[in-house]
């Protein structure tokens, strides 16, 4: 009888528990998509971002462009080369120089995925992901101050997102991916928050690639609603 109780007791305390996390889960979603503005973001169509990526010691000029629902194109050029990389639906491609060729490379899934959730129009990543499956993993130092480690996965694998527990703002991403067939831990670091028509973006973003800083890249000008020609998205 005892053990029965025993047993009961500890059943009882793993669906309290679970139940609080899930309240805490649902509480830290919710203050993100406030501090966001997610509402005025759902109503954006375009996003169109320029700045400068610093890579391998190289800087080099950076364009953004955006469109809804799922269309995205960067460039970054260096001298007279151009580096490209378009995602329109469910198809993508890049196109490197700096690799030996300028044709267009197909993008494959997991490439197409992870581009299209760091689309900077969608309503909330964690939103998206409610979807899928959302765990509160507890809490983790991100750039010296207190985050919110969430785990979020979905068809396409998982990863891991920190938000800031006093702004509310994604200050971090932690995912696990396949790049020229190695498997890489790729992490993203955001800071130096500004707010343009009522959104926050980051204006940095440094990312790591197994621990070492890969790249930092920095926005200037940020504009919202611009007409962006469907063409430049055209798949090669």
């Amino acid at each position: 009888m005892n053990k029965l109780r025993i047993f009961t007791g500890l059943i009882l305390a793993i669906i309290i528990s679970s139940s609080v996390n899930a309240q805490d889960l649902e509480n830290i979603i919710d203050k993100h998509l406030d501090a966001i503005n997610a509402e005025k973001r759902s109503e954006l169509s375009t996003l169109t971002l320029k700045g400068s990526l610093t890579q391998q010691g190289m800087q080099m000029e950076l364009e953004m462009y955006e469109k809804a629902p799922d269309k995205m194109k960067v460039i970054s050029r260096f001298s007279e080369m151009e580096i490209v990389q378009v995602v329109n639906g469910d198809n993508g491609y890049m196109i490197n120089p700096m690799m030996g060729s300028s044709d267009p490379i197909p993008l494959n899934e997991n490439q197409i995925s992870s581009t299209r959730n760091n689309s900077m129009l969608k309503t909330g990543i964690l939103n998206d992901y409610r979807k899928g499956k959302l765990e509160l993993m507890g809490e983790e130092m991100m750039e010296g101050k207190p985050a919110y480690k969430i785990r979020a996965s979905d068809e396409n694998g998982e990863r891991f997102i920190f938000i800031d527990k006093d702004s509310y703002y994604i200050t971090g991403m932690q995912m696990s991916m396949v790049q020229m067939n190695n498997d890489i831990t790729l992490e993203m670091r955001m800071s130096n928050f500004n707010t343009t028509d009522g959104i926050t973006i980051p204006r940095t973003i440094k990312t790591f690639t197994n621990g070492q800083l890969a790249g930092t890249v920095t926005y200037d000008n940020i504009e919202f609603n611009k007409p962006v020609d469907d063409s430049i998205f055209e798949i090669k």
